[in-house]
């Protein structure tokens, strides 16, 4: 079975070009979720750039948690490639990838540059993607979200706020993130100052 690679963005050719010139079996064509498939296996590949340009996108389909539950709703084992040093002191940062991995249950790879990217693919490809019967990457199954499910997803890359906490905040706070001038009531339990601080910078942006 080759490895499908998704033909939009400059990075999946040059992932692709390396594992070409490793000798592996590659397909480059468009790929409606995930950018390199095979099997059961959707690994999407993002920099740290792409990771926060997504997390904030308002274009519809594009945002970062359509993204990853698309994924997940698509393949048997879904998985996000992060490409690029990961600050754990960014709490953004940190709380997308927590978001990731305790909200959606789906593993991350980290590496520096595309080498090492295409050196993890090429690895993941040989444990499942090897002696497999070859068959075209599947449709993405999509799942309609509203504004409100979005809201609730993008509170949750806040360290410290989960499900509960982001339900209140959307109770206490209905207009949150669409004005900003409006005085928000913060008074929940376990809502610590760093949190608020950072939610707060984060909306006046």
């Amino acid at each position: 079975m080759p490895i499908f690679i998704d033909n939009r963005g400059d990075g999946e050719k040059a992932v692709a070009d390396i594992l070409q010139r490793k000798k592996y079996p590659v397909v480059i064509q468009h790929i409606e979720s995930g950018d390199y498939v095979f099997d059961d296996v959707g690994i999407e590949r993002k920099t740290i750039n792409d990771l926060l340009n997504t997390l904030m996108s308002k274009e519809k389909g594009h945002d970062l948690w359509t993204q990853i539950q698309t994924l997940k709703d698509t393949y048997k084992k879904p998985a996000v490639l992060i490409e690029g040093f990961i600050d754990w002191h960014d709490r953004q940062v940190s709380g997308v990838l927590l978001g990731i991995t305790n909200g959606y249950g789906i593993p991350y790879y980290n590496s520096l540059n595309h080498e090492q990217s295409a050196d993890i693919i090429g690895r993941v490809w040989e444990r499942y993607g090897v002696a497999r019967t070859a068959h075209q990457p599947p449709a993405a199954v999509k799942r309609g979200f509203t504004p409100k499910q979005i809201q609730w997803c993008m509170l949750q890359t806040i360290p410290h706020i989960g499900g509960v906490m982001a339900s209140k905040i959307l109770e206490l706070n209905p207009y949150i993130f669409t004005d900003t001038s409006h005085v928000y009531n913060f008074n929940i339990k376990g809502f610590n100052k760093d949190s608020k601080d950072l939610l707060l910078r984060v909306l006046h942006q």
